[in-house]
């Protein structure tokens, strides 16, 4: 009885595995669609399609400006959310009484003020845990430090006034890494 089971199963794994191999029929042997998309007929998952655009994929000079999370005039182009955004979020954690935030890319910094209502390691976990949850693909570092966060603040200013990309970066990366050390030694 067990072997005539396992003889059952494996030929029904077999032949599930021979029908995802063989598709649908979409191309021929040489990978040719034969107009298929044309008709609104997709080659199936198996099938790589190499089909590109006419004129094929062109680089400009201004595509590094236009990359996700680049700085561009005082902006943070493309970026799913803007520094208001997250400053709010950070305020609505309870025992914050106001925040500041300057991005760059996937760096974010968050100066925040308490109102004596909690532990600073807590509340700074607290807002770090609500920013992630909201948007995990950025890397948050979050300080009560009263003069790391007037430091975010006055960086977060000057980028809105035109602010030299390069120094903006260079700022923002070493503001971060003071602020992680800052919260390995406590």
């Amino acid at each position: 009885m067990k072997t005539r089971v396992s003889l059952t199963l494996s030929a029904l794994l077999l032949c599930g595995g021979l029908s995802l191999a063989s598709g649908c029929g979409n191309g021929n042997a040489d990978n040719q669609n034969n107009g298929m998309e044309a008709r609104g007929v997709r080659p199936n998952a198996l099938t790589p399609s190499n089909h590109t655009p006419p004129g094929g994929y062109k680089a400009t000079p201004d595509d590094r400006n236009q990359m996700p999370g680049t700085v561009q005039n005082g902006t943070n182009q493309g970026a799913r959310v803007n520094e208001a955004q997250l400053a709010h979020i950070a305020e609505q954690v309870p025992g914050v009484e106001r925040a500041d935030v300057a991005m760059n890319g996937t760096d974010v910094l968050v100066g925040i003020e308490l109102d004596n209502s909690g532990s600073r390691g807590i509340v700074e976990k607290r807002v770090t845990s609500a920013l992630y949850w909201q948007y995990g693909e950025y890397r948050y570092h979050v300080t009560t430090d009263e003069d790391l966060r007037s430091k975010i603040k006055s960086i977060s200013g000057r980028k809105n006034g035109g602010y030299n990309a390069l120094m903006f970066d260079r700022d923002i990366q070493s503001l971060a890494s003071q602020i992680d050390q800052l919260t390995t030694r406590r």
